[in-house]
């Protein structure tokens, strides 16, 4: 996280350790989770959507660019940078389950990792998987941001996720 300097994603300061703790000094981040902007009573417009979604999807650029997958992004993990309501402004925030992308695959874990209502369907199975696996994680966020923040598939309270995703 260190290396990681971009306008899109939360700033590292330190980290602080004990016998029983490890902690992360990050970018103080006051807007909230981005979910904030379809529980809100003013839907965000069109063209506000096209704003955080080109801004999101620039941080996702720089660290793809660095060779790192994120392969949790989620509306959770995506926080607006100020408490306006027209904010466009983003921090990808979480990597906890990030991981470096080798050209050579064989190097890569290809864990199931992050969640699975935002998981690409050959991350979901197992299967070898690329930097494209954050872009489907993308394109469900900009759906949930148009539509209310409905899924496309996940239906809340949905007993077995899994079919649905098998089934793509």
């Amino acid at each position: 996280m260190k290396s990681l300097h971009h306008a899109s994603v939360v700033g590292f300061k330190r980290i602080y350790e004990n016998e029983r703790f490890m902690m992360i000094e990050m970018e103080y981040v006051v807007g909230g989770q981005l979910k904030r902007l379809y529980k809100q009573t003013t839907k965000p417009t069109d063209e506000h959507v096209a704003l955080v979604m080109k801004s999101i999807l620039e941080g996702v650029a720089y660290i793809h660019d660095l060779s790192i997958i994120h392969r949790d992004l989620k509306p959770e993990n995506i926080l607006l940078a100020t408490t306006d309501p027209k904010c466009s402004d983003v921090k990808i925030v979480d990597f906890g389950l990030s991981a470096v992308f080798y050209l050579d695959r064989s190097k890569n874990d290809n864990l199931k990792a992050g969640t699975l209502a935002y998981m690409a369907p050959e991350q979901a199975i197992k299967q070898t998987y690329s930097k494209k696996v954050d872009l489907w994680a993308c394109g469900i966020v900009m759906y949930q941001l148009l539509c209310d923040g409905n899924h496309p598939w996940y239906i809340k309270g949905q007993k077995n996720p899994e079919s649905t995703l098998k089934k793509l």
